[in-house]
C-alpha cells in the first residue's frame, strides 16, 4: 500500500470520527436541554404545548452551538458558516422543499405496496395529543430547527467529510449521520425493528435532498429553509387534522 493511499485512508477515518463525535455531542447537549428546560418550565406549570415548542427551540439551538463550538475549537473563523444567499439559492431551496415531498410521497408509497408500517416520530404523537403544539412548530421549525440542524448536519458536518471524501460521498454519509440522530425520536414503544429500519431508510432519502441542496449552492441558508419548509409544512397539516 503507497504511503498516498495510506494517508487518505487515515483522513477519512479521521474525518468519521470528528463527525460522528459531532452528531454525539449535538446529540446528547440537546437532549440535556431539553430536559433542563423541561425542568425549569415544568415549576411554572405552562400549557403543555408550549412546554414541548420550547424544548424542541432548545434541542435545535444545541445543535447550533454545537456547531459553532466546533468552529471556535479548530479555529475557523465565523465565514467558516455558508451564510449567504441569492436568487439561484432560493430557486434550489424552492426545489428541494418540492423533490424531498416527491421523496417522501414515493417511499411512502413503496412501503406501503410492500405492506410495511413506518415508525411514528415521538412529536407527531405529541401533536396528536396536544394538537396546538403543531401550531406552535411552525414557527419554531422555520426558526430553530432547520437553521439548527442545518448549520451541524450540512455545514459542518457534510462540509467536514469534503475534505475526506468526495462530494458524493460527503452527501450521503452525512446523510447517514443526520438519520442516526434522529434514530431515538423513532425508537418509540410499540415500533417494530422493520419498521423503524424502513422509516429511517425513507428519512435518508430525505435527507440526501438537503445534502444535495447545500453541495449545489454552498449555502446552508437554502438547505435551512428547505428544511424548515418541509417540517412547518407537516407540522401545520398535523395541527389541522388533530383539530
Amino acid at each position: 500500500m503507497s504511503a498516498t493511499a495510506s494517508d487518505a485512508r487515515r483522513a477519512r477515518f479521521g474525518a468519521l470520527c470528528v463527525v460522528v463525535a459531532l452528531a454525539v455531542t449535538g446529540l446528547l447537549a440537546g437532549t440535556l436541554v431539553q430536559l433542563v428546560v423541561t425542568s425549569i418550565l415544568g415549576a411554572f406549570s405552562p400549557p403543555t404545548a408550549l412546554r414541548l415548542a420550547v424544548a424542541q427551540s432548545g434541542f435545535a439551538l444545541a445543535l447550533a452551538f454545537t456547531a459553532l463550538g466546533y468552529v471556535v475549537v479548530t479555529r475557523r473563523p465565523l465565514t467558516y458558516f455558508d451564510v449567504r444567499f441569492d436568487r439561484r439559492d432560493a430557486l434550489w431551496a424552492g426545489g428541494g422543499l418540492l423533490a424531498m415531498f416527491a421523496v417522501l410521497a414515493a417511499t411512502g408509497v413503496l412501503a406501503g405496496a410492500l405492506g410495511i408500517e413506518n415508525a411514528t416520530h415521538g412529536t407527531v404523537t405529541a401533536i396528536r395529543e396536544t394538537p396546538w403544539l403543531g401550531l406552535l412548530l411552525v414557527p419554531v421549525s422555520l426558526l430553530f430547527v432547520g437553521p439548527g440542524e442545518e448549520l451541524l448536519m450540512r455545514n459542518v458536518v457534510q462540509k467536514r467529510l469534503y475534505g475526506a471524501f468526495s462530494r458524493r460521498g460527503a452527501i450521503v454519509l452525512a446523510s447517514v449521520v443526520f438519520t442516526l440522530v434522529h434514530l431515538p425520536a423513532y425508537a418509540t414503544p410499540g415500533a417494530s425493528a422493520l419498521a423503524l429500519c424502513v422509516t429511517l431508510a425513507r428519512l435518508c432519502c430525505v435527507a440526501l435532498v438537503l445534502g444535495v441542496v447545500y453541495e449545489r449552492t454552498d449555502s446552508v441558508v437554502a438547505a435551512a429553509l428547505a428544511h424548515s419548509g418541509y417540517d412547518a409544512i407537516q407540522f401545520g397539516a398535523l395541527f389541522v387534522t388533530a383539530l
